[in-house]
């Protein structure tokens, strides 16, 4: 929606003005430094500038390893119309750009990353402002944040993609094989765009005090604390990774035999399961699957969600499950192998801007969604440390130890503070209550007690299990997945397709929780209301959702993200904060370093000792019970739970001493 008003805007611009509609952008001339004593010149003219524009060029490897890459320039622009490239020999010198310009504002686009090469090789560049940023703070659209698009959205800039292309065809080609040439008028039209297309961002930013809060507040610090993040990495088990390579190979290649012997026996013959297009063709053609509530529709789809809705067939079961081993073998174990750095560890890159909830993203590998399966996540240890001791001749190993603070139930916490829901509070502040989850299977299946014997053996059946604590764990897990299910707009057909039900008994969970949390439905229905009435949601921290295109095909989507971002938004940023606000004093205090950030956990990697952790882990559930305070969710506090271990994997629960407790308590 963004692009289409600016291109109406520039359309309206080109009828009205002609011509000069077109001469927004201005076209940068290049100067290469090729001595010091320019650079030093160089030096001055910055310090006297406002604000500077500075992007830089990387290659040698692929270009995105800040461990294996060069830094091949650094383009500075304080004025649109130049630009100073600082050739390769010269990096080092530009440490001193930063310090004697001390009032200069750089502005970057993803600072985040051009701030990682520089700090590798020891320049502690400033990233002040961030165009990247700017916009994703105006729109929070995914994938409309390219720096090219935006100059070309903005200020009518033709595209200059295409000077560089010629030179990197191939895969084993890095812009270091680029002419410097064409390098540098390259980066200097990148450079420019970004000093040009910054008044416009930073005045739209600054005209809306939330999105304000939120750029200046949120976005640039978690720039730099995600950045330091991703620098440390986090050390893979490469026994562990092939272990799981050769398990999950062998379950997916009998699965896709079992898939086959479907198809051989249907008259189809042998396909390839990862089709789209010979899955669609046997399941629907061959089949004829259909979804019992539109029989003489055929499907299009192959996706999941289409999946579950046709009728029950062993080759859709097969295929499901085949999918699910595949993206465990591609996703979460080849990918760890295939980013492992020249230290030996895994460097994720964190996506500020990869949701429209401002929950993070990661990429190179995903370390955010890896299942809570003890081998996928136990392909990640803690790292080991031997030290020479010259002195006394030998060495000495040092042991690490995770630790991952694990915040309960965060989204849940915030939907009873916003919604002011009299149950939730209760449940959240009085120590004597049940857990949400056992409230909400007494709901469902109310006091077992006074189940008679026929009520046992109907639960029983259900369950297939043979004891009674059994029956109970499994309504318990049911009512766990009702309680963050609805927050995301999971409906009655959903529930019953997973848990084996009718759904006239899973819409009867539904109501009876809807019944029972009567505070947090009118909530949620106020927020599935606000994209019909044109109404943008916004959390404390400044973020938004806007729902700009509203239309019958996709109002359900819409209606189910309109009704879980306040909740998924909060409690993410609320994790960050944390995680920013004890960052640097773990690492100075504890030699603790965060390895990974999930939405509701923040894994820390230190020292081998008990004591410590639970010191510091105090010291982080202390700082995430004040962060929502001082954003103004006072009612319900947040807490966690400490867990320790050797892999991230397998953590157990530790509980904190009672003097550390109190300490948390009284906070």
């Amino acid at each position: 929606m963004r692009q289409f008003m600016a291109d109406i805007d520039y359309a309206m611009r080109l009828a009205i003005h002609g011509e000069s509609a077109l001469k927004r952008y201005t076209l940068p001339s290049v100067r290469v430094i090729r001595t010091a004593s320019e650079l030093r010149q160089l030096v001055g003219s910055i310090s006297k500038a406002k604000y500077c524009a500075a992007d830089i060029e990387t290659g040698g490897y692929d270009g995105f390893d800040h461990l294996r890459d060069r830094i091949l320039s650094v383009a500075y622009c304080w004025e649109p119309n130049r630009v100073f490239i600082v050739p390769e020999h010269l990096v080092p010198l530009t440490r001193y750009i930063y310090t004697e310009a001390p009032n200069t504002r750089f502005i970057w686009h993803n600072g985040k990353f051009d701030q990682k090469f520089h700090v590798a090789q020891g320049i502690r560049a400033r990233v002040d402002e961030d165009t990247m940023l700017l916009s994703y703070a105006i729109d929070e659209t995914k994938g409309i944040h390219d720096l090219e698009q935006l100059t070309s959205d903005i200020l009518g800039a033709p595209d200059w993609k295409f000077m560089i292309k010629p030179y990197l065809k191939g895969k084993d080609k890095t812009y270091a094989d680029i002419p410097p040439a064409v390098l540098y008028d390259y980066q200097a039209r990148d450079t420019s765009s970004t000093l040009q297309i910054f008044p416009f961002l930073r005045n739209l930013v600054n005209l809306d005090s939330k999105l304000e809060t939120l750029y200046t507040r949120t976005l640039l610090p978690m720039s730099d604390y995600l950045r330091r993040i991703e620098m440390v990495g986090i050390e893979p088990d490469l026994p562990q990774v092939e272990k799981n390579r050769v398990k999950k190979t062998k379950e997916a290649d009998d699965l896709e035999r079992r898939f086959n012997e479907q198809a051989i026996a249907a008259g189809y013959g042998v396909l390839n399961p990862r089709s789209p297009q010979q899955v669609s063709h046997f399941l629907y053609d061959v089949l004829k699957l259909r979804d019992p509530r539109r029989p003489n529709r055929r499907p299009v789809s192959t996706d999941e969600e289409t999946l579950l809705t046709l009728q029950k067939h062993p080759a859709v079961e097969i295929l499901l499950q085949y999918r699910g081993v595949h993206k465990g073998l591609s996703t979460y174990v080849n990918s760890v192998q295939e980013h492992i750095g020249a230290d030996g560890r895994v460097h994720t890159t964190y996506l500020i801007h990869g949701t429209t909830t401002g929950r993070l993203a990661s990429r190179d590998p995903n370390l955010l969604n890896i299942p809570r399966d003890p081998e996928l996540r136990g392909q990640f240890k803690a790292k080991q440390v031997i030290l020479e001791l010259p002195n006394k001749g030998g060495t000495v190993c040092i042991r690490y130890m995770f630790m991952e603070i694990d915040v309960n139930q965060a989204e849940l916490r915030v939907l009873g503070e916003l919604a002011k829901d009299p149950i939730l509070f209760q449940i959240y502040t009085d120590p004597h209550s049940p857990s949400i989850h056992e409230v909400t299977r007494g709901e469902m299946y109310g006091d077992p007690n006074s189940y008679t014997s026929a009520d046992w053996e109907h639960h029983y059946a259900k369950f297939s299990v043979d004891s009674h604590p059994r029956v109970l764990e499994e309504q318990k897990m049911q009512a766990k997945n009702v309680n963050f299910g609805i927050v995301y707009g999971r409906t009655a057909p959903t529930f019953a397709e997973e848990f084996g039900v009718s759904p006239k008994e899973a819409q009867q969970w539904l109501d009876a929780w809807f019944n029972k949390y009567s505070g947090a439905r009118t909530f949620l229905n106020r927020c599935r209301q606000a994209p019909l009435k044109g109404e943008n949601l916004c959390t404390p921290f400044g973020r938004k959702r806007r729902f700009q295109v509203v239309n019958q095909e996709k109002l359900k989507d819409i209606q189910n993200q309109a009704s879980n971002f306040p909740m998924q938004s909060i409690a993410s940023d609320c994790v960050t904060h944390t995680g920013m606000r004890v960052q640097e004093r773990a690492a100075l205090e504890f030699d603790a370093n965060i390895v990974n950030t999930v939405y509701d956990s923040i894994l820390f990697e230190l020292p081998n000792s008990i004591p410590q952790a639970l010191k510091l882990g105090a010291y982080v559930l202390k700082t995430l019970r004040a962060v929502p305070r001082e954003w103004g969710l006072t009612t319900i506090p947040f807490s966690g739970d400490i867990k320790l271990g050797s892999d991230w994997g397998h953590l157990e629960k530790v509980p904190l001493p009672r003097h550390l407790k109190k300490d948390i308590d009284n906070a």
